[in-house]
């Protein structure tokens, strides 16, 4: 069971390095309360949220790209970046992208 146990640790975090970003989204603020989604994405990805977050933690960001969360849909209107992992940041998001190129 141990072993079970660790292989399938060490394959979601084998999985998860393979993508650009990693971070976590909620509907609600502080990070906390249920429907919460993770979302592993390569540059360039670019996504609408439905309905919109209002919390946001970045586990990771590699390869140089960066996260922008958007106050509009379509990757429109008020944007906010993100270059490093942060443990939770409250807001109001409708969209996502996944870019090159850092600070």
């Amino acid at each position: 069971m141990q072993i079970q146990a660790l292989l399938l640790t060490w394959a979601a975090c084998t999985m998860a390095q393979s993508y650009d970003v990693d971070f976590q989204i909620y509907p609600n603020q502080n990070c906390q309360g249920g429907g919460s989604t993770e979302i592993l994405a390569n540059a360039v990805t670019k996504s609408p949220f439905f309905p919109d977050q209002r919390s946001i933690k970045v586990y990771s960001i590699r390869n140089g790209k960066h996260l922008v969360l958007y106050k509009g849909g379509s990757q429109t209107g008020a944007a906010q970046r993100f270059y490093d992992s942060v443990e939770c940041v409250n807001g109001d998001w409708l969209s996502y992208g996944v870019y090159n190129g850092g600070p």
